[in-house]
This record gives C-alpha cells, sequence and structure tokens, in this order.
C-alpha cells in the first residue's frame, strides 16, 4: 500500500527472473492480473537540458580540474547511459568501444546492449585511459567506493545547476535528463530517416535499454 506501481513490477520482475532461473520448478507462476496493480503511466515532464546549460558543465568541470565529469557528462549525452552504468566503465570496456564506434553496456536487470559512440566520447575516453591503471574502472579511483565517487559527482551538480541553468526555464536539471535530451534527439533523427513513431520509439528503447516502446513516450515530453 503506498507504493508506487512501477516499484511493485519491479520488484514481480526480479522474482519471476530469478524463478525462470531454478530448472525443474515445482509450481508455475501466475501472472499479474490477479493483483489488480494500477497501470504506470508515462510522459509529462520535460527534463531535458538546453546546449547552454550541458556546455556550461562541461566548462565548469574542466575549470575545477574533473576532466572525468565532463567525460560522464559526455557519455550521458551522447549516448544516453544511466549515471551507475556510466561508472561500471573500466579501461577493457573504453578502449573496445574507441577501436569499434561502440560501447557494450549491461543495463537493468543484467540487459546488454550497444550503444554507438560519437568523437566527443572518443576524445574523453581516451583522455581516461590515459590517467587510467590498466583493469580499472575509469571514474573510481582504485583506493575509492564507487558509490562514493557518484554521490560526489551528483553533489557537484547540485552545488552548481543554479548558477548554470538556464534563466528562464522551469525544467528540472537532473543528471538523469541527459539521458532525455539524448533520446529526444535520436527519436528526431529516426524520425526524419523516415521511420514511424512506433518504429523510433522502440530503436530509442533498444539503445536506453528498455524493453518496451511506451516506456519512451516519458523522454520525449519536450516534443
Amino acid at each position: 500500500m503506498g507504493i508506487k506501481a512501477a516499484a511493485n513490477k519491479t520488484e514481480l520482475c526480479a522474482i519471476r527472473f530469478f524463478h525462470d532461473k531454478i530448472s525443474d520448478t515445482k509450481h508455475r507462476l501466475p501472472d499479474n492480473s490477479p493483483l489488480d496493480l494500477q497501470k504506470r503511466r508515462f510522459g509529462g515532464v520535460d527534463r531535458t537540458w538546453s546546449g547552454k546549460e550541458f556546455n556550461l558543465f562541461i566548462s565548469k568541470s574542466l575549470e575545477l580540474g574533473h576532466e572525468e565529469y565532463a567525460a560522464i557528462f559526455c557519455l550521458a549525452r551522447y549516448a544516453g547511459l544511466r549515471l551507475h552504468e556510466i561508472f561500471r566503465i573500466d579501461t577493457q570496456i573504453a578502449a573496445k568501444a574507441v577501436k569499434t564506434g561502440t560501447i557494450e553496456i549491461r543495463g537493468k536487470g543484467g540487459l546488454q546492449r550497444s550503444v554507438p559512440i560519437n568523437l566527443s566520447i572518443e576524445i574523453e575516453l581516451n583522455k581516461m585511459l590515459a590517467v587510467t591503471p590498466r583493469g580499472h574502472k575509469l571514474f573510481v579511483t582504485p583506493d575509492d567506493k564507487t558509490h562514493l565517487a557518484m554521490h560526489r559527482f551528483e553533489s557537484f551538480i547540485s552545488y552548481h545547476k543554479k548558477a548554470i541553468q538556464d534563466a528562464d526555464s522551469s525544467r528540472p536539471l537532473h543528471f538523469h535528463g541527459l539521458r532525455h535530451t539524448c533520446a529526444a534527439e535520436w527519436y528526431k533523427e529516426y524520425i526524419e530517416s523516415g521511420m514511424s513513431e512506433f518504429e523510433a520509439r522502440k530503436a530509442v528503447a533498444k539503445l536506453l535499454g528498455h524493453s518496451r516502446d511506451d516506456v519512451v513516450r516519458v523522454y520525449l515530453a519536450s516534443l
């Protein structure tokens, strides 16, 4: 009671995932219909970043000596990666991405996907590879903890966003909004290439690491 539909469905998905991993199960899990779950609604809030906001955060990162933050911003803005996905990237993943032009990411639920990278990401990955010990994560030093490194990065955004956000903007300025910016851009490109709206949403969903096209609607509020 009081738990959002998305949270309930996530828990149920986890249960089904582990149940499916068990061979010769005695019982069959029922579907969700008897549970009368509230349907999740998508869309509504524009969370995209403007080009000016993105560039100012990059500049602030470099000004304060955080080259790694500039790389993180680029990976979210141009490849639509989640924060925890970015902080998992190690030298092997980064080197392969630079070589092939696509980055291999394991996302929610262990879902593996390949995402194309652009020149900005390639440049930033090469910079990080030059200063990261082989076999280590790009954005977590050997003597640090991943969750602490992520927390410091999020604090950096929180501390500076008031000064950097567009003066006339009422949009929430959070890191996840860079995924929205990237998704909206991908969607427009697919539509311009001749895809139907459904085909474009499916293509964007795949790049974002989602299995359903309707989830993408939440990323397209700006359109």
